[in-house]
């Protein structure tokens, strides 16, 4: 990562954004991605995304290391997160 993103005094820094796209497991190899800046203390000072990225993005900004992982991987064969029986009994 270069230097201007990872210091406030870089001249780049106030000109970085991040954008996140949507996309449901799409988002798996986001969070990787966030994942890894977050272990590098990698920051920025615009943050947006749509969908699923706005949850990754929530996570990234909240420095929730692991969080992205649990929510899309883990809870994804858990019947209690996401399932056809909850879809019809909440109906």
């Amino acid at each position: 990562m270069p230097d201007a993103v990872r210091e406030e005094e870089g001249p780049l820094f106030n000109q970085v954004g991040l954008v996140l796209e949507g996309g449901g497991m799409r988002s798996v190899y986001t969070g990787g991605v966030l994942e890894y800046f977050l272990e590098q203390e990698v920051f920025f000072p615009y943050v947006i995304g749509v969908s699923a990225g706005a949850c990754n993005a929530a996570s990234y900004l909240s420095k929730q290391k692991g969080r992205n992982k649990t929510v899309t991987i883990d809870y994804a064969s858990d019947s209690r997160y996401l399932s056809w029986k909850n879809y019809l009994r909440n109906r």
